[in-house]
């Protein structure tokens, strides 16, 4: 995104015509001086604005760089999070995180980043992904039911640690509850994303795709979901999104993905199991609890981050 010249003034229309007051911003960390700059900008022109500035890394060192095809792009990123930190890092409305899309390739190293990026205190949280959809390398994918449950369990305590500092100011009833909701999002969230990372399986719940979310690619044609193909233009529904929300190309869209023996269009795709669940009572009020109590043995009592040598990693080349 920040390759846009136009970004902040972009996200400041819909800051002052539409009263959005969070934006989630991916970044792969290689534009430093735009980052801050932007960043600069948004948290001055639009002071309600709760920013999230999600940073991509997939392995250490080597490995990330390897994966990403950018040599140094491990290091350069470690910077550009560092320096917003250093510049930004009191703003209440600014949290910076990280997304790790979990390979084959770098699976024995994502507890060892989560590990340093905790050390580090750049983060607020970091989510461990599973690769979705089809990707060009198969053996990207390639991954065991036995790895999944393994790596969930290992980087569990990690996600209680992110827990613990998120809520360090709650106290008694309230933290408990602020720390049972968050690990079980995230325990149930995962879940869903391993059932279904080896073909389509029912969430039990709606997917609400095209419902109360739309994609609009760079040139005006939309869809329901970034992994179903386009349905149409913005310039046929005059750019009013409500009017392309509402149109029979959506509505059928709707109906192919949910709609009786059509419902087969399960996925792993984070954003989308989040923003469906929201609108799920029963998973908002139960599945999630469950899934908490359920992840009980993952728990670690008395749980230190173990030591580690940050210089060695950060001088791997």
């Amino acid at each position: 995104p920040f390759m846009r010249e136009d970004l902040v003034d972009v996200i400041k229309l819909f800051y002052n015509n539409n009263n959005a007051r969070v934006v989630n911003l991916p970044t792969n960390g290689l534009l430093p001086k735009k980052i801050d700059e932007g960043i600069g900008r948004l948290l001055v022109e639009c002071p309600e604005l709760a920013i999230h500035l999600n940073f991509s890394i997939d392995g250490l060192g080597a490995t990330h760089d390897k994966i990403r095809g950018v040599p140094g792009n491990f290091n350069k990123t470690i910077s550009s999070m560092e320096l917003v930190k250093r510049k930004y890092g009191d703003h209440l409305k600014l949290m910076q995180n990280v997304t790790t899309v979990v390979t084959p390739e770098a699976l024995e190293e994502v507890f060892e980043l989560g590990v340093y990026l905790l050390k580090k205190e750049l983060i607020a949280t970091q989510f461990f992904e599973v690769v979705r959809g089809d990707p060009k390398d198969p053996a990207t994918k390639n991954l065991t039911e036995e790895q999944l449950v393994s790596l969930r369990k290992r980087v569990y305590p990690l996600i209680e640690e992110q827990a613990n500092r998120l809520f360090k100011n709650f106290s008694g009833v309230k933290k408990k509850l602020a720390k049972t909701y968050f690990m079980g999002f995230i325990r149930f969230v995962n879940n869903l994303q391993d059932q279904n990372y080896f073909g389509p399986s029912h969430w039990g719940m709606s997917c609400t795709a095209g419902e109360t979310t739309i994609v609009i690619d760079h040139n005006g044609t939309f869809r329901s979901c970034e992994m179903r193909p386009p349905i149409g233009n913005m310039q046929d529904y005059d750019f009013n999104i409500n009017k392309a929300m509402q149109s029979e190309a959506m509505k059928k869209e709707i109906e192919e993905i949910g709609g009786g023996s059509k419902a087969n269009c399960w996925c792993t795709h984070g954003c989308w199991l989040m923003s469906s669940l929201k609108f799920n009572p029963k998973a908002l009020l139960f599945r999630i609890p469950w899934a908490h109590y359920k992840a009980k043995n993952d728990r670690v009592k008395n749980f230190e981050l173990p030591e580690l040598d940050i210089e060695a990693i950060e001088n791997y080349r």
